[in-house]
């Protein structure tokens, strides 16, 4: 690994992006693999899994599926790591037919500014003005979802929409009909199966699921279902009880991902609580 920086300069990429999300939250989203999970790579990219190791002079080692280039990988050794103020690492493509084989540096640095986070980012060492572009657009992307992922779970914020549908296929097909949306599907960690996401085609914005007949007595319709974001699932049970709804579903652990709950409102509406571990 060559410690000295690249000499030409003239094709590093700077951006600069603002999140409306306290410093620690933005950085936590760089400390783990499951974070990253959920907005490193521009749509329809995805990391899959890897090796993370976030400490200086560690390593880490992703697998991404990319919809042009198929499963590709990223590597590199974490450099400098100041908690909530910066981070530096080397950055590697293996495996793509464009970028395989040369090292570049990514360095964040985080301010706490106007009421949330500035994240400035430089990646050096680019090869040339169109690689620079390449990836100017994929980092972009890659931040759209982070800005998601960030908002969506701030308290008393409806974060998320799944439509609950008996025959996945033709939902599918009229809302990407009827409203231009595009499907994604995601790799369901530890399993052989995915999970459906409608997309704009930059910004994930609802989910699928698939009603089987063990669901409830059987007879449950398609429908849409929202979830609102809360600091703490069963004290916002413990409060919706006490103004009048009733509990369908508990809290309930879902995997490592966070805990949810399903409430009927007094006059009957259902909507479900979410509180996510990143």
């Amino acid at each position: 690994m060559n410690d000295s920086p690249p000499a030409d300069t003239t094709c590093d990429l700077f951006i600069a992006r603002h999140f409306r999300a306290p410093v620690e939250k933005v950085y936590r989203h760089f400390t783990n693999l499951e974070s990253l999970k959920q907005w490193l790579c521009p749509e329809p990219c995805q990391v899959l899994d890897g090796a993370f190791d976030f400490r200086v002079g560690g390593q880490y080692d992703l697998q991404i599926s990319t919809g042009e280039y198929g499963q590709i990988g990223l590597k590199g050794e974490y450099l400098e790591i100041i908690p909530n103020e910066k981070i530096a690492y080397t950055f590697q493509w293996y495996g793509h037919p464009e970028f395989s084989g040369i090292e570049t540096r990514v360095s964040f640095t985080f301010k706490e500014e106007n009421g949330g986070t500035t994240l400035h980012m430089l990646h050096a060492g680019l090869a040339d003005a169109a690689t620079r572009d390449n990836h100017h657009e994929g980092w972009n992307g890659s931040f759209d979802r982070l800005l998601f992922v960030t908002q969506m779970h701030r308290p008393g914020r409806i974060n998320w929409n799944e439509l609950f549908t008996r025959d996945p296929q033709a939902s599918k097909a009229f809302y990407t009909a009827l409203m231009g949306w595009e499907t994604v599907e995601m790799p369901i960690a530890g399993t052989d199966k995915t999970y459906t996401m409608f997309s704009d085609g930059c910004l994930p914005l609802a989910g699928v699921v698939e009603v089987t007949p063990e669901c409830g007595d059987g007879n449950v319709p398609t429908h849409w279902g929202s979830y609102i974001s809360v600091e703490s699932v069963e004290e916002t049970l413990t409060k919706a009880k006490e103004l009048g709804a009733s509990v369908v579903l508990p809290a309930t652990d879902i995997g490592n991902m966070g805990t949810m709950a399903v409430i009927a409102d007094p006059q009957g509406g259902t909507i479900a609580f979410w509180k996510g571990n990143c």
